[in-house]
């Protein structure tokens, strides 16, 4: 999987979001702590996703629409 991933930062740098595919993946967490030692330390699981902007919960008022755990 490591392998895939990094062949994928080859062909599709500037194409696509790489949070979105190590989102999808489930394996964001583990490549941040590794690869990048400057923000290990703070990352944690609340940034798997990102939060719901207050203006979509807002916006659904007859709609169950919890936060994201963590903001």
């Amino acid at each position: 999987m490591n392998f895939i991933l990094d062949e994928r930062a080859r062909e599709l740098y500037g194409e696509e979001y790489r949070r979105v595919t190590l989102s999808r993946t489930g394996m964001f967490l583990q490549r941040v702590k590794a690869m990048n030692p400057q923000v290990a330390a703070s990352v944690d699981d609340k940034n798997k996703l990102f939060p719901i902007p207050r203006s979509v919960i807002d916006g659904n008022p007859g709609a169950k629409f919890p936060q994201n755990p963590g903001y």
